[in-house]
């Protein structure tokens, strides 16, 4: 019966979420992934409230747990740090970019990050965004702090609105 219940709330929560924030991490060596999206919440006191689901793949397994910023105040961090993520600049073979310096750092392991958002130039609403790192870089920090901040906090069912 609380197996039924916790599957009905899980649904639940996946029909009312629409994640507009998705970020990875995928360490190659692993051949894992983790997956955390984030969408807002509907509940009846229209207050800001977010729903984290995190996806973790290794091997054939995947376990979905689920967090919340309501009852996890670290997720509000995660939400308003994701603004401040700096994206990458544009790389032009052949076009010196003056804020760059000569040297090339190669990373043949290492970990992937990824971050896809929804994305505006100042007031005007354009698109997705989506950029992908490996580690070093802005992009990690954000997601490894992320992670962290997070962890005390997930639950193997979502909470209801």
């Amino acid at each position: 019966m609380a197996l039924t219940l916790t599957m009905v709330f899980a649904l639940a929560a996946v029909d009312q979420m629409h994640p507009w924030l998705t970020f990875t991490r995928e360490p190659v060596l692993e051949r894992s992934v983790i997956t955390v999206e984030v969408g807002p919440l509907q509940n009846s006191k229209r207050e800001r409230i977010y729903l984290f689901r995190r996806t973790i793949k290794h091997g054939g397994n995947v376990e979905v747990s689920w967090a919340d910023t309501r009852t996890c105040p670290a997720a509000s961090w995660v939400v308003e740090e994701s603004i401040k993520v700096p994206p990458p600049r544009i790389q032009v073979p052949g076009v010196k970019d003056p804020a760059a310096d000569d040297q090339i750092t190669l990373t043949m392991d290492g970990v992937g990050y990824s971050l896809n958002s929804g994305a505006r130039y100042g007031s005007r609403v354009s698109s997705t965004i989506r950029f992908t790192s490996n580690v070093g870089t802005p992009l990690a920090a954000w997601v490894e702090e992320s992670l962290q901040k997070l962890a005390p906090c997930w639950s193997h069912s979502p909470r209801q609105p």
